[in-house]
Parts: structure tokens; C-alpha cells; sequence
């Protein structure tokens, strides 16, 4: 509707215009003529074709703004203003003289604009109007109106004139003449399908008959009734339009000025001036507006029109062919710009790799269970308001949306029965988020397509569909172009069933940017291939490569030959077109591939006539497939396994063939490509034609259709000669989204000695020749010019890269034949890319983590030590460390901001994958920043799937409580996902596993044992006649009694944890549950509502008429601490109390209290709201403090809890202390309260056998509040920070900004933290000095390492004896790496002894001892750490006797992971090997 305005209003003033400037040059008629093409554009809603010069596209961005959605906002409720340094100043209810506003449209319904005074309002209103939908219906409106009148105004004219009319009669007139002889203002033509003249009395006159006649005539010849009627139409439709209406009245005007030209043309020149008088007199001049919407077509005119036509009479002027020409030509170039829709491709430019990539794999497309962008390409729409919403919602919001048994009974209704499977709820408020997110819409606004095809429940404003299966897609797209916030997508829709079709085209999706950088979706509509340019680098390519020496070539036919009676065995078919191709194993044993008509398809998999094209070299790997449109064919495609030609590396090779017509009668099929490689379908250089592509490590193709004619290009043989310096050329896979190939090769480095360096290239193809990149970006401050990441994320990474590069590195030089010790020396620095954000969440904490790809630049390249994956560039450019395996960790904040976690360096895994997960829940545990028995037990089973015995190895070195919550979560988990668990433990069974992960695992059985365990017991209380079910895994687990001796309150149930019950009968408590009166609950707990805890613990969860109920539970701990089975059973008892205390309230007509805070994880309130009294306020105590709050009560309080999450274990073998330090913050203090905020070192340390170790501790935020009570300090709240996202927020709500601000700082917080734990260590080095007496021992001796009698594993020398005497005696380091000699050997009896080095690897000890014996095999020999990377060489080495005895003397200790892993003692390593039995042994000599 835009468009059409916009085009015809400029369609109007432009035939003004003309009007105006040749009025006089050409014939009335022709000026008429030209209003048929406003006529066309006004009624005709469709474009021509597109075009680059259109009005359309010109206006565009006026469009756009017209887009914007608008809204009418109504009755005003609250108005916030802001003032302009950000501080809110006002709060009220707007003045009343506002009750309406126009603004653009919000969720909310909340209008915000700024003044002129720069003051933000925010004003809430009770509604808004969408105005777009509220001119709709004014304009329908109008359009009404108007045709109403239309038709009344013609029906009453007709019915005039068929009451006053006689027949008139007139010799010579074609048309039926009727006198009217009253009411009649002037001669007229009246009728569409029999159009008649109708006279006045004074028409009749013999000397004005013929000048009204022929005047009337020449209306009926140009048909102007028909375009009187269209006329009003036009009015109708465009009523609110001020030109269209000029347009009429102009129109109307021209028509009459050409039937007065055709009228004196048939009367003749001598006419003129009688014609003229007759217009005169018969003519009345109208006074007031006239009739636009009749379509007679009466002579009445204003008394300017009139002088303007008796004047233009006069002048018999004559018509310029050359203005009529003019006049076309203008006209046509008019409609090609008004006529025309908008290039929809001019302005835009082509995505880049890195975009399309983002949208291929970040925006669509992403590993969740419902990826929501692909839910909206499951329909074809023009705009946003038409999508399907049926298939749109076919699998849900997004969002778990529970559905209990009476609602699915009540759905089941309204869709007409429940087929047993799936059902999917869609709440409108859930549709309306979906909408809102991804289109800027609610479901009211939408037109509600395939919205009938859901079953709809008023009661829960919600949608429903059963079914089992799903609709739910991948796309990729290949290519897409951007203009402005708009982004189109295209992608080979082939196959695809949109819209109860099968799509054989291509697609396109139209997305639109928002302010906050989402996009929303536009339409999605089918069309061809695109034609999208290729986005080149912005600079000169360093090598070019023509393909105008190619040699165009022909499919080559296969060689046929027909076998018959050989099948051994059928392997696999595919049918294309009319063509079976089947795959079968012969009776000789050869794989063949053979083709049939489809009509002989049984003959063809069974034992027919087999036309055979090709045997394999093998039969493992082979798969067919079908290809269209591939260098502009259709075929099929065979891909095998077989070796590179000319070389020993194997590869995938895919034969493309196709077949002709005449298949069957001596045809047959053609080779129309070979590949090696991975192959893509890539349109290279834009032009909307698919290149096949393909590449392998050494090797890389590229078919083309140039001139109705097909080349291949060897790019290995193009790049070899063109590039004669490059060594060892190798190819990455094609880029599909950027559309060039990767490729390094190994070239001389200027200056070094005999380095060769890694030269990276990007290879494109402009169809007339190859282009080869280097990456020539800018950089500025160290940063490549496309890094564009959050700028903590790019400060993090560059402090990293910094202290690299200010991180001395040692190196080799080869002098005199062999390596010396040298330094490396780096210039500069520079960071490639940062690849992210990706995302992680577990627990409540989202993690967001980026990549980072960074170069040191050496002066030195000869001495530089590559291995792994480390490379160095032609221009001295050397990878830091293996590439791309830089990761940095930050916590996404609520309020959107970052905070940095951690940076580690991880070669294997990536984010997405279980692993890369199940290592960072790892880390972040390591950290003190989240605990695995807090984790969802889903989050469990997935690590242990992933890891298994590391990971129950991991959960074993946890306090026992803690093991317990994680395995009691897991547990549940795991019920869920039998198989998936059942799986897991099979694989179990293979692992080795300590005794604590052996402990951790048992219970875990156990656990999801109870879970599984089916059935139960009815357990009942008869003297209050309730009954409860106790699930079936409780008979091993708990102890339920019924009842007791109390009579007020009566006591129900009671569940205890059995282990712990057995062993004391007053322990292993988890809830008792008891009945109250309302008096004795009153008299107990007076004015309570139930809405808080009641006493210490205890719970008020549901009521009947007779009784409240009330859930208690334990203070203290009542599972037995240092047994783990006992710890698990109890909190599997908690976690399955919830169900069964569910069923208890619904078995027995209790209504659940909905105000009940969470009983202790118990129990929790989960269904429908009730109205409840409100909560008694209570007074405070106005009593002072006497005294101030002591440090001791600070203590007393962080060790108190620290004891109940960390319950200490002692044994017989060793003691067990729990201590803490801790910082105070800050401190607010009031007549009553005092708070202190600190930050606090927990631990718990171990003696055993005289030497001490920390066993746990955590480091954590607290904020105490003492309320002075009864003459002392009482702890009144004990506040830490919550898990995850929320971590950060907390702290910032309840710590003052300075304290908040130190807590959130890592560097501050590490450096108070190391503080606080070295205050800790030596607290329990104190403690155990005064127990024991003594100062305990180091925590490690040489017991730890030592060994003896240890078997040698030995292997086959792969040279002679006096070949690897020779190998000893030698040194030297070859390129890349190697294992070499020092040159450091000794022979014994019929023995040798020699120390090897690895070179090559990025750490530079790396030695290794081997013995040759004198029968070929030998034996790596053990040596001891170093450091952390490098191994140590020994001091010495002798033999003696039977024996070889070689040491290594360290002068200190070493130890890392935080002190908890030992690399070295300080003494001398003795190792003694007995050559006879071929073990070793070590003792450690302490210095």
C-alpha cells in the first residue's frame, strides 16, 4: 500500500506537468489518453519486474521510516522522569489533559521520549493501539462509505431518468436518444453495457441537436461510462487522498476537452463558433461541487472551466507530432520509475566469510533442543504478520511448559481424543515472547495462519497439537548480502517441503537488525539462484593465475561391459531419475557399480542383467548419492576410497556421473568429473553458477563451465609452476561461506640461515583467473583491523600476549654440527583473531568465552624450537604456543557485563562439545566458584558419561556431603536416563577405579537403584485415617512410622534414613509430620500465616477442615558423617520426599498451603495460588548493645557453618582441624544490629602419620548480622552470595560499593586470598605442634616415590647393535622432530647404555634413557621431573656386576598444583637396574 501511494501520487504530479507544459502542443485526446496510466497504477497493485532506476528505490529509506511500527497509546497511568545525569526525579500520575499519544509501539506499553530539556519521560499506559491496524480499519471504513455512495448515487440517477425519459428519435445516431424533459441539468451519456443520450428540452432545438449528438457520441466511443465508473472506484478506494481526487477532477475535465475536439473534427472546421454557442447555451454553470462518484457523463462546469473550453474552441490549434513524441517518450520514462519495483539488490554488498559463518552456526542452527530462528524457515511468507504458526510452534516455545492430567484430558477434548503420543502446549504468553523476540510481534497482530490447526483452552490461554514427530530443520546458507539493518539469506531449498510443496528452488530469508543488535524476521520466500559478488580482500592479490591456457574437455562415456548370473551379494542402490545404480559384490569377488532402468528394479537388485561402468579398488567406504545442477547436470555420485595418483596418501575419491537419453539404446553413462577430496558446490566468482570443488592435504580441484564448455583446473599444477619457491604445498578444506580456499606452503625465510617458514595464502576465483591473497590486514596497537570483541575481552587477551612476549624464551642454534643453548629474541606482537563469544551454562552461572589466535615476531628464527602445531611464518612470525587453543573464561553478570574467570590453554576440545564442558564445571569447581553438589544431576550425567572414572575420581576427593548431593542428583538424573546410564555403566566395568571413586560409585548405584525401584506400600495412620505411599526404594533405605504417643499435636508420619537409625535410634531424622488443631496452632504460633518457618523447622504445608499440618525437620545433622552411604541415602530421601509428600496431600483431600517456604529440601509448594491473611508485624527489641561485637563471634560463626557444610572426619589414623581467617570489609552498625562484611579463608587440615596436608577450604563473601539479645551478640543472619549470574549482582545489592567493589576485583581477591590461606597453615601448624608436641613433617618423603623391583618394558631395537652403537656415537638435529643422541653412552657386558633427547618439541629437556640388550630389544629407562614440562638427565651412570646404577641429584624440593603435586624431592635419585631380571629400582638419597 506504501508503494502504491508513493508511485501513483508521483505519477499524478508528473502528468500535471506535462499537462501543463505542452497544453498547447498536443491533442486533447492525448492528454486524456495519459490518465489511463494513473487508471493502471491505482488499480493494478502489481510491479514490473525490478529495475535499478525506480522511484521505489529511491525512496526507500522514506519507506523504511514508514515501517516503523507506530502506536496509539491510551489513558496514561504512571509517568518516571529522568533527569540528564541519569537520577530518577519524579514519580506520578501524568496531568489528565494527555489521555492520547502516538509513539512507536513497545511490549510494555510504556512510551518513552525525550524533551527538549534532555529529560527522559517514561510513561506507562493502560493500552496501545496498533496503529497501523487501527488505519487499516479506517481506511476499510471509508472504503465502505464510499462504495455505498457510489452505488447509491448511480441507482438514484438511473431510476431519474427512467421516470422522466420518452424516446427520442435521431437519424443517423447509433445510440439511444431519450428526452427528459424535467431534471435534467444538462445533455448526457448514461449506461455502462448500453450506454444512451439523454437531451433536455433546449437540446432538442434543430440547431444544437447535431452538436450534442456528435459531442455525446464521442463520449460513447472512448468509453468514457467505463471510465467515469473506474473513476469512482479509484475515489472509493483512495478516498483519504487529496491528489487522487484532483486526478478525477483534471481527468474529467481533459475528457470533455476530447469529445469537444472529436466532436468538431466530425462537424466540420465551419462549426466552431455554433459549437461554441451551443456549450453556451446549454451548459449551466455549477455553483457548487459536483458529482465525481456518477458516471454519466452530464456537461455541467464551473464558469472557468467553461471559459477555458469555449476558449480553446476558438483557437484550432493543430498538433506537433514532435511534442507528441516528446510527451510519449516522457510518459514511458515516467512509468519505468513509477511502474517499477526497487532493485532488491541494488546497495547491497555481500556478507563476509565471518558473517555468514555467524549466521550459519551461531544464529541458526545452534546445539539446543529447539533452535527457534529455524522454526521460523518452516513456512513461506511475504512479511512477518503470514508465517505459519501451526509449523512455526510445531515443536513448542522453546520453553517447558508443563502439562498435568486434567489439562491433558481437557486438550485431549478439544482436539477431538488423545492418540497416546506427545503433546505440545503453546501458551499464548509463550507465542507472544517467541513472536516478540524474533519478529516484533504478538499473535494478536499476526493474521493467525494454521492457528485453527491447534486445539485452543480458554482456561489456560493456551494452545495444543498431539503428535510424535517433528519439523524441526538445518539450513545452510551459501550465500547473503547486506543493506543497511537489512540482511538477506539465501540457501538451496531443494528437497525441502514448505508450505504442502516440494521446493526444488532456491530460498531466501530477509532479516532486519534491531537497535540492541537482534534480528527479526522479514519474509522468507523462494526464488532462483542467486547472483551475489564475491566479497575479494580489499588489496592486491600477490599471485595471479589465468585459466585461459585451460583446455576445455567432454564427459567421457564409461566402458560398459554386461554381466549376467555373477551376484554374490547386493551392498547398495540409489535411484535417480529413470537410472537404478546399484553397488554389488561379484562372484570373483570384485565390487562392481552397474545401472538399469527403474523399471527393472528387482531384476537389478536381484540377479538380472547387470550393466557394468566400474569396479572399486575395495569394498569399505563406498556410498551413492544423487547431484543437480552441478556444472549444469544431474547425475549421480559414487565416492570410494583409493590412493592419490602418484602419491601414497588415500583420499576420497567421488565420480560424478551422468547419463543421456538414449541410455538403453546404446548410450550409456559418462564421466562428467573425478574429485579427490572433500568436494563442495561453491558459486566462486558470484555469477550464479555452481563451481564443483574439491580438495585433500595435497591436492585441490576446481570444474568450471565457461562458454557452454567445461574445464578442469589442477590447482596443484597451476600453484607449482606460478610459485616455484613453495615446498610442500597443502590445502585446507574450502571455505563455502567466504568462498576461497586456504593453502600454506613451506618457503625460505629472508635472513635466516636454513629456516623455512609457513606462508599462508587465500585462493579465490574471478572466473577468468585464480587469485591469490596474502593476509596483508592492518594492525593497530597490536590488533588486526577485523578484531571486534568487548573491550575487557580484548584487554584480557592483550596483557596475555604482552607477558608472553616479555617472557624470556630459550632456544638452539646448530653450531659446529651441533645444538647450543640460545636465546630467542621477539620484537613485536600481534593478536589475528578472537574467535567468540561461545556460551556455557551450568547452575545458574553463564560463561562466555573466546578464543584467541596470537604471533610473537622473532629476529632470531634460527633459533627458534617449533613442535606440535607451532609454526613460523615466512616474515618471522611465530605462533605462540599451539594455535587457537588460547581460551578465556568470563561470567556474564545479570545486567549483561563481564567478569573475568580464567585463561588456560587447551588443545583438545572445543566449546560445545560434553568435554569441553565437563573440564570447565571442573575448573570453575576448582576455583571455589561453583560445587558439584549443587550441579543439576543432568549436568552429572553428562561428565560422567564423558569421563567416568576421572570424573568419580574427581567427586571421591570431595567431603563426604558434598559427594553426597552430587550423587543424589545424579541419581535422579540418571533414573530418567536409563539407557543412557545403563550405557555408562557397562562401559564401567572397564575402568580402574580407587577405592574413594569405587565408594563414590556403589552409593551412586544404590541411589539410582531406589529411583528405578517400581512399586511401593501403602502406609496408614488410623486414628487419623491418612494413608501415604512409600515408594518401593525405601524398603533398603528408610524407616517410615506411622503415628506416636503424642496426642497434641497428633503425629502422622515420620521418615528416618535407616543406616543412621539403625545405629542410634534417636538419629537419621529427615522430617516428621504432624496434625494441629487450629486452637493448639494458634495458641503455638499466634496471627502466623504459614508463609514463613514456624519454630526452628518446621513448616505448615497443607490443611483440611479438621487439621494444619505441619512438616519438621532436624536442626542438627542426623546422617552418619564419615559414611558415605549413609550421606547418599539421605539426600536421596530429601529428594523424593517432595513427590511423596505431594501424593500424601492429594490421596488425602489436604489443600497444600501455597505460601510454604522451601522445608529444608523436603518439600516446596507447586500448585495454584490461594488467598491467605497477611503476615504480623513484630516489634524489634528496643535494647542496646552493652558491648561491641568481638572478633571471636565473628569466628565462632564462619566456623559453625563451615562444620555443617563441611562436616569434619577424623579417624583412627589421623586428626582432623578446621580453621579460618578472614578480612573485615566493612561494618554498619545500629542501636541494635551490627553487620560485618569480610571475606573468609575456610580449611580443613589433615595429620596423619606425622605429616599434614589441606583436605578442603573455600573462599567466600559473607555478610554477618549480630542482633544484641538477652545481654549478648546472637547471629541473626548468616547471607552469602548465590551461584552463577547471580554471583555478581548479589554482592553488588548487599555489600557496600567499596567492600562489593574489592570482592569482584580478581587481583585483590587473589592477593587476600593467598593471605588468608598462609594465616590458615600456620593456625594448624600451631595446632598440631601443641596436640602433638612435635612440628609436623613436610607433607612429602621419599616413601612416596621410591619403588622396587619394578619389570622393564622392552620393545624391538629397529637397527642392529652396532648400528645403534654408531646412532650413540653421533649427534645432530635434523628438522623438525626427532629423536636423537646427546652423546653421552656407555657399553657394559653385552649391554649399552645410551641418553637421547627429543628435539623439535616446544620444550627443550626433553631426555630419555634407553639399555640395548644383546638380544635387539631394549628399554626406556625411568627419570624424574625437572619441572613441570621437562624431563631431568642423570648425573651419573655405571655398571657394575649384574647391575647398571645411573642418579640424579636435585638441591630442593618442587612441587606444583598448588603444593599437592609432588615433581621432585630434594636428594639424589639412585636408580638400580638388575640387567638378569630386567627390573629397577629406586631409593632417594635425602641431601
Amino acid at each position: 500500500m506504501k508503494e502504491m501511494l508513493l508511485t501513483s501520487s508521483a505519477l499524478i504530479l508528473a502528468l500535471l506537468v506535462l499537462r501543463l507544459l505542452f497544453r498547447n502542443r498536443i491533442s486533447r485526446r492525448v492528454q486524456y489518453a495519459l490518465w489511463l496510466l494513473v487508471l493502471a497504477r491505482l488499480l493494478i497493485p502489481a510491479s514490473l519486474p525490478e529495475a535499478e532506476l525506480s522511484l521505489l528505490a529511491a525512496a526507500e529509506p522514506v519507506v523504511q521510516q514508514l515501517e516503523v511500527e507506530r502506536a496509539l497509546y491510551l489513558s496514561p497511568v504512571r509517568e518516571t522522569v529522568i533527569g540528564p545525569e541519569g537520577g530518577e526525579i519524579l514519580n506520578s500520575t501524568p496531568a489528565p489533559n494527555a489521555p492520547l499519544a502516538v509513539g512507536q509501539s513497545s511490549p510494555d506499553n510504556t512510551r518513552v521520549f525525550t524533551d527538549g530539556s534532555d529529560v527522559i519521560h517514561e510513561v506507562e499506559y493502560a493500552r496501545q493501539v496498533d496503529l497501523v491496524d487501527l488505519l487499516r480499519w479506517v481506511w476499510y471504513g471509508g472504503m465502505a462509505v464510499m462504495a455505498v455512495w457510489l452505488l447509491a448515487v448511480n441507482l438514484r440517477f438511473s431510476r431519474k431518468l427512467r421516470k422522466a425519459r420518452t424516446p427520442y428519435s435521431v437519424e443517423g445516431c447509433k445510440y439511444p436518444v431519450y428526452l427528459v424533459e424535467t431534471g435534467l441539468a444538462s445533455p448526457c451519456l448514461f449506461g455502462l453495457l448500453r450506454p444512451a443520450i439523454y437531451l433536455t428540452p433546449a437540446a432538442a432545438a434543430p440547431e444544437r441537436l447535431r452538436h450534442v449528438i456528435a459531442h455525446e457520441s464521442a463520449h460513447a466511443r472512448h468509453l468514457d461510462p467505463l471510465w467515469a465508473l473506474l473513476r469512482g472506484v479509484c475515489l472509493s478506494v483512495y478516498w483519504f487522498d487529496p491528489l487522487v481526487w484532483l486526478a478525477a477532477a483534471v481527468s474529467k475535465t481533459d475528457g470533455e476537452l476530447a469529445c469537444d475536439e472529436a466532436a468538431l473534427a466530425a462537424l466540420g472546421p465551419g462549426e466552431r463558433v455554433s459549437y461554441g454557442q451551443t456549450l453556451l447555451a446549454l451548459i449551466p454553470v455549477r455553483r457548487g461541487p459536483g458529482a465525481p462518484l456518477l458516471s454519466a457523463t452530464t456537461m455541467t462546469a464551473g464558469k472557468r472551466q467553461l471559459r477555458d473550453r469555449v476558449a480553446r474552441i476558438a483557437e484550432d490549434r493543430q498538433t506537433r507530432s514532435a511534442a507528441v513524441l516528446a510527451v510519449l517518450a516522457l510518459a514511458a520514462g515516467i512509468c519505468a520509475v513509477t511502474f517499477t519495483g526497487a532493485d532488491s539488490s541494488a546497495g547491497f554488498r555481500s556478507l563476509t566469510s565471518q558473517e555468514l559463518d555467524w549466521f550459519n552456526q551461531e544464529w541458526f542452527n545452534q546445539d539446543e533442543a529447539l533452535c527457534l530462528p529455524n522454526q521460523f524457515l518452516t513456512s513461506l511468507y511475504d512479511a512477518p504478520e503470514e508465517i505459519d504458526l501451526y509449523q512455526l510452534f510445531y515443536n513448542g516455545t522453546g520453553e517447558t511448559e508443563g502439562v498435568d492430567e486434567a489439562e491433558r484430558q481437557m486438550a485431549a477434548e478439544a482436539a477431538g481424543g488423545d492418540p497416546g503420543t506427545d503433546l505440545i502446549k503453546v501458551s499464548a504468553d509463550g507465542a507472544d515472547a517467541v513472536l516478540e523476540q524474533y519478529a516484533g510481534l504478538t499473535l494478536s497482530r499476526t493474521r493467525e495462519v494454521g492457528l485453527d490447526q491447534f486445539a485452543y483452552l480458554e482456561s489456560t490461554d493456551a494452545y495444543y497439537d498431539f503428535h510424535g514427530d517433528t519439523n524441526a530443520l538445518t539450513v545452510t546458507f551459501s550465500a547473503g548480502e547486506r543493506r543497511g539493518d537489512t540482511v538477506r539469506l539465501y540457501y538451496d531449498a531443494y528437497g525441502s517441503f514448505l508450505d504442502d510443496q516440494l521446493v526444488d528452488s532456491w530460498a531466501c530469508v530477509t532479516l532486519e537488525e534491531q537497535a540492541d543488535g537482534s534480528y527479526h524476521f522479514v519474509s522468507h520466500r523462494l526464488c532462483d539462484m542467486p547472483a551475489i559478488p564475491t566479497a575479494y580482500p580489499a588489496w592486491d592479490p600477490a599471485l595471479t593465475l589465468p585459466v585461459s591456457d585451460l583446455t576445455a574437455y567432454e564427459p567421457q562415456a564409461a566402458a560398459v561391459s554386461v554381466r549376467t548370473g555373477d551376484l554374490d551379494e547386493g551392498l547398495d542402490f540409489y535411484l535417480w531419475d529413470q537410472v537404478t545404480v546399484e553397488i554389488y559384490r561379484a562372484t570373483d569377488g570384485s565390487v562392481l557399480a552397474s545401472y538399469a532402468p527403474v523399471s527393472s528394479l528387482l531384476d537389478a537388485v536381484y540377479d538380472g542383467e547387470k550393466r557394468c561402468f566400474f569396479t572399486f579398488p575395495g569394498e569399505e567406504g563406498i556410498t551413492l548419492g544423487g547431484f543437480r545442477d552441478v556444472l549444469g547436470y544431474d547425475g549421480v555420485v559414487i565416492s570410494y576410497p583409493d590412493q592419490l595418483p602418484g602419491s601414497s596418501e588415500t583420499v576420497t575419491v567421488s565420480d560424478y556421473y551422468i547419463f543421456d537419453d538414449g541410455l538403453f539404446s546404446g548410450g550409456g553413462p559418462a564421466l562428467l568429473a573425478r574429485v579427490y577430496g572433500t568436494a563442495s558446490y561453491i558459486d566462486l566468482d558470484g555469477d550464479g553458477q555452481m563451481e564443483l570443488c574439491a580438495s585433500s592435504g595435497s591436492t585441490a580441484q576446481v570444474f568450471f563451465r565457461r562458454g557452454g564448455r567445461l574445464y578442469q583446473a589442477d590447482l596443484t599444477a597451476l600453484l607449482g609452476e606460478a610459485w616455484p619457491e613453495a615446498e610442500h604445498l597443502a590445502f585446507d578444506s574450502w571455505d563455502a561461506a567466504g568462498r576461497f580456499l586456504p593453502l600454506w606452503a613451506d618457503v625460505p625465510i629472508p635472513g635466516a640461515d636454513s629456516r623455512s617458514g609457513t606462508a599462508f595464502r587465500w585462493l579465490f576465483f574471478d572466473g577468468d583467473r585464480f587469485l591469490v591473497y596474502r593476509d596483508e590486514r592492518t594492525y593497530t596497537d597490536h590488533v588486526a583491523e577485523d578484531v571486534d570483541i568487548p573491550a575487557e575481552v580484548l584487554e584480557r587477551c592483550k596483557i596475555y600476549v604482552q607477558g608472553l612476549y616479555e617472557t624470556p624464551e630459550e632456544g638452539f642454534l646448530l653450531v659446529d654440527g651441533e645444538f647450543e643453548p640460545a636465546p630467542v629474541v621477539y620484537d613485536d606482537w600481534r593478536i589475528l583473531s578472537v574467535d567468540g563469544p561461545y556460551y556455557e551454562e551450568t547452575a545458574g552461572l553463564l560463561v562466555e568465552i573466546w578464543r584467541l589466535n596470537c604471533q610473537l615476531h622473532t629476529t632470531t628464527p634460527d633459533a627458534v624450537v617449533l613442535a606440535g602445531s607451532r609454526y613460523m611464518t615466512e616474515d618471522g612470525w611465530v605462533s605462540a604456543g599451539y594455535p587457537d587453543s588460547d581460551y578465556f573464561y568470563f561470567q556474564v553478570e545479570e545486567h549483561g557485563g563481564l567478569t573475568y574467570l580464567f585463561h588456560e590453554s587447551r588443545p583438545v576440545g572445543t566449546p560445545g562439545t560434553e568435554l569441553f564442558r565437563s573440564d570447565l564445571i571442573n575448573t570453575l569447581s576448582d576455583l571455589g566458584i561453583l560445587s558439584l553438589a549443587y550441579l543439576p544431576g543432568q549436568t552429572l550425567l553428562e561428565m560422567l558419561e564423558v569421563q567416568r572414572a576421572a570424573f568419580l575420581e574427581r567427586l571421591g576427593q570431595h567431603a563426604v556431603w558434598e559427594q553426597a548431593q552430587a550423587i543424589a542428583a545424579l541419581a535422579q538424573a540418571a533414573a530418567s536416563a536409563r539407557e543412557q546410564f545403563e550405557t555408562c555403566a557397562s562401559e564401567m566395568e572397564a575402568e580402574t577405579l580407587s577405592a574413594q571413586a569405587q565408594r563414590a560409585w556403589a552409593a551412586l548405584c544404590t541411589a539410582v537403584d531406589s529411583w528405578m525401584a517400581s512399586g511401593g506400600s501403602i502406609l496408614t495412620n488410623s486414628r487419623l485415617g491418612l494413608s501415604l505411599q512409600a515408594p518401593a526404594g525405601w524398603e533398603e533405605l528408610a524407616e517410615v512410622y506411622s503415628g506416636g504417643s503424642s496426642d497434641t499435636p497428633v503425629q502422622v508420619f515420620s521418615l528416618y534414613e535407616r543406616t543412621a537409625h539403625g545405629q542410634s535410634p534417636g538419629m537419621g531424622l529427615l522430617w516428621n509430620l504432624s496434625a494441629f488443631t487450629r486452637e493448639s496452632f494458634e495458641h503455638n504460633w499466634p496471627g502466623a500465616d504459614g508463609s514463613g518457618v514456624l519454630g526452628a523447622s518446621s513448616y505448615l504445608i497443607g490443611s483440611d477442615e479438621a487439621y494444619l499440618y505441619l512438616l519438621s525437620t532436624p536442626t542438627d545433622v542426623q546422617f552418619l558423617e564419615e559414611d558415605l552411604n549413609s550421606c547418599v541415602a539421605y539426600a536421596t530421601l530429601k529428594a523424593q520426599s517432595q513427590q511423596v509428600l505431594e501424593d500424601f496431600l492429594v490421596r488425602n483431600d489436604i489443600a497444600p498451603n501455597p505460601l510454604c517456604p522451601d522445608a529444608d529440601g523436603c518439600y516446596r509448594y507447586t500448585g495454584a495460588l490461594i488467598v491467605t491473611p497477611e503476615k504480623p508485624v513484630e516489634e524489634a527489641d528496643p535494647a542496646a548493645p552493652a558491648e561491641e561485637l568481638t572478633d571471636g563471634a565473628i569466628r565462632a560463626a564462619l566456623l559453625a557453618d563451615y562444620a555443617r557444610v563441611n562436616p569434619a572426619q577424623e579417624t583412627e589414623d589421623s586428626l582432623v582441624y578446621q580453621t579460618e581467617a578472614h578480612r573485615v570489609l566493612a561494618r554498619e552498625e545500629s542501636s541494635e544490629t551490627c553487620t560485618v562484611y569480610l571475606t573468609a579463608w575456610r580449611a580443613t587440615f589433615t595429620l596423619t602419620d606425622g605429616r599434614y596436608d589441606m583436605s578442603g577450604g573455600d573462599r567466600i563473601p559473607t555478610a554477618l548480622t549480630f542482633t544484641w539479645d538477652g545481654g549478648a551478640w546472637r547471629l541473626t543472619e548468616y547471607w552469602t552470595p548465590g551461584d552463577g549470574a547471580s554471583y555478581g549482582r548479589d554482592l553488588r545489592e548487599k555489600f557496600p560499593p567499596e567492600a562489593a567493589e574489592q570482592e569482584l576485583d580478581a587481583d585483590t581477591v587473589t592477593a587476600i586470598a593467598d593471605e588468608l590461606m598462609e594465616q590458615c597453615r600456620q593456625d594448624a601448624v600451631k595446632h598440631f605442634t601443641a596436640l602433638t608436641g612435635s612440628v609436623p613433617a613436610a607433607a612429602f618423603q621419599p616413601s612416596d616415590v621410591e619403588f622396587s623391583g619394578q619389570a622393564l618394558e622392552t620393545y624391538a631395537d629397529e637397527m642392529t647393535y652396532d648400528e645403534r652403537l654408531e646412532w650413540a656415537e653421533v649427534t645432530g638435529i635434523p628438522q623438525g622432530t626427532a629423536f636423537v643422541s646427546t652423546g653421552r653412552y656407555l657399553e657394559g657386558q653385552n649391554c649399552l647404555a645410551a641418553l637421547g633427547q627429543w628435539v623439535g618439541t616446544p620444550h627443550v629437556d626433553q631426555y630419555s634413557l634407553c639399555l640395548r640388550f644383546s638380544d635387539g630389544t631394549m628399554a626406556d629407562l625411568p627419570l624424574p621431573r625437572s619441572n613441570e614440562v621437562n624431563i631431568a638427565k642423570p648425573d651419573t651412570m655405571e655398571f657394575t656386576g649384574g647391575t647398571f646404577v645411573y642418579t640424579v641429584t636435585f638441591s630442593d624440593l618442587a612441587v606444583t598444583n598448588e603444593g599437592q603435586t609432588l615433581l621432585h624431592l630434594a636428594g639424589t635419585y639412585c636408580y638400580e637396574v638388575d640387567l638378569a631380571a630386567r627390573t629397577v629400582s629406586l631409593t632417594v638419597l635425602e641431601s
